[in-house]
């Protein structure tokens, strides 16, 4: 399928305003593990950008589990994100991104990847596009969706799915046997694990954006 040329950016253009929109909180950094977080934060907050979700309780939902809940850290970079950041870009860039990221992604691109925060470094976010379908993935779970979506469920749009993860309105739950993965799904925030099944070596987690929402199950224990 051809690619709309209006709505492409070029991967060149992209890092170019990419480094314009992080620069003010790269700068700062002296050392490079103080430069990784600062780009994967900024990553996070590129992405509330180029997908339109950073309305300011967004953005302080996004950044609180990113800052450990740091009520102080969380008003000063949302504050730094649209004083500094978003301003960094034209309305017009701005429009130019929206536009190529909701419209047509270069074939089997990665758009971003990082994790909650430095403590659960198993818990990788990502998101990928392949022609006219992208995927979200978070820890052992991923699902592909046909893009444009035509309806606004997380279970079939990808932007709901993501805005629902990070506000901790659903879990992932991964199913182990015998220390192996087989299998994961979704649940919604307040739903039970169904564990009728569950045997002696079965262990069941779920897994939150947040961590708050964090669970073990196991056989002998139930709740860990």
């Amino acid at each position: 399928m051809k690619q709309n040329k209006k709505y492409t950016l070029e991967d060149e253009k992209i890092s170019s305003l990419f480094e314009k929109f992080s620069y003010s909180i790269v700068r700062p950094c002296i050392s490079s593990s103080q430069k990784e977080k600062a780009i994967g934060i900024s990553k996070i907050l590129w992405l509330a950008l180029v997908t339109g979700t950073d309305s300011e309780q967004n953005i302080y939902n996004i950044l609180d589990p990113v800052l450990n809940h740091k009520h102080d850290d969380v008003v000063s970079l949302g504050s730094l994100y649209f004083y500094k950041m978003k301003k960094a870009l034209t309305k017009k860039e701005c429009l130019k991104l929206k536009k190529h990221y909701s419209h047509k992604v270069l074939t089997g691109s990665l758009l971003v990847e990082f994790t909650p925060d430095a403590s659960r470094l198993e818990s990788v976010f990502y998101i990928s596009t392949d022609n006219e379908e992208v995927t979200v993935g978070f820890d052992r779970y991923h699902s592909h969706f046909k893009w444009p979506a035509e309806y606004s469920d997380w279970r079939v749009n990808p932007l709901t799915f993501i805005d629902e993860l990070l506000h901790d309105r659903i879990v992932v739950k991964v199913w182990e046997k015998a220390g192996k993965w087989t299998g994961s799904s979704v649940l919604e925030a307040d739903e039970e694990p169904e564990l009728s099944g569950m045997e002696k070596d079965h262990v069941v987690t779920l897994r939150s954006w947040s961590g708050r929402l964090d669970r073990v199950y196991t056989y002998s224990s139930g709740v860990g």
